[in-house]
């Protein structure tokens, strides 16, 4: 067992080092990401009272979408009905 771990180890460093450090810097990534923590900095955090303001633009953008779409549903809804008056009448 013990001469399995002396030929296996070398490996596992060289694909260890290779895949966290010389790939990441030949393809301009994030070098050791496997060993970062996923913690932001309080810099990049947000506060709750921007995310609520975040919220409210897009729920306000999309509530000026629903009424152009109301107004459209409406124009079509009133003329199938004058078509249909107008087939009626026929």
């Amino acid at each position: 067992m013990w001469k399995i771990t002396q030929e296996l180890l070398p490996w596992f460093l060289a694909v260890l080092l290779i895949s966290q450090y010389v790939l990441p810097v030949i393809f301009n990534q994030q070098t050791w990401w496997l060993f970062r923590s996923k913690k932001t900095s309080p810099n990049q955090s947000s506060t709750l009272a921007d995310e609520i303001n975040e919220t409210k633009e897009v729920v306000d953008q999309a509530k000026s979408k629903v009424e152009i779409v109301k107004e459209k549903v409406e124009d079509n809804l009133k003329s199938a009905e004058d078509l249909k008056n107008k087939v009626d009448k026929l």
